[in-house]
Order: structure tokens, then C-alpha cells, then sequence
């Protein structure tokens, strides 16, 4: 995935987070910014580690199909 469509996904599942705690639990926009950040940084840090994880997974797979290991 790019970084702009990374991006997207992660705007585009910020703007629903962002209305339900709107609507159930908070009404203050500064918090609202700190938790937008938090939430968009935990979320690419999160991305990586999943994308680091399937590079392993693919990478062992391919050794188990070629008959290695």
C-alpha cells in the first residue's frame, strides 16, 4: 500500500472514530486533536507492523514452496 492510500484508510477510519466518540463521549475539539493524533500514529505504527509481520509469513512460505528449510 502507498503512503497517500495508507493515508486514506487511515483518515477515512479516523472520521468514523472520530464522530462516535463526538457523539458519545466527547464535545471538547482540543481533545478531540489529541486524540486524532494519537489515534492516526498508533494506527501507521500498527500498519507497519502488520506489513513487517506478512513480509516474514510470505518469506517463510516461499522457502517452505521451494523446498527449503
Amino acid at each position: 500500500m502507498t503512503n497517500d492510500a495508507l493515508t486514506k484508510l487511515i483518515d477515512d477510519h479516523w472520521q468514523y472514530v472520530r464522530g462516535v466518540l463526538a457523539f458519545y463521549y466527547l464535545d471538547n475539539p482540543l481533545t478531540l486533536d489529541i486524540v486524532e493524533f494519537h489515534y492516526k500514529t498508533a494506527f501507521r505504527h500498527g500498519y507497519k507492523h502488520a506489513a513487517e509481520e506478512q513480509i516474514t509469513v510470505d518469506s517463510q512460505r516461499n522457502l517452505l514452496d521451494n523446498g527449503e528449510n
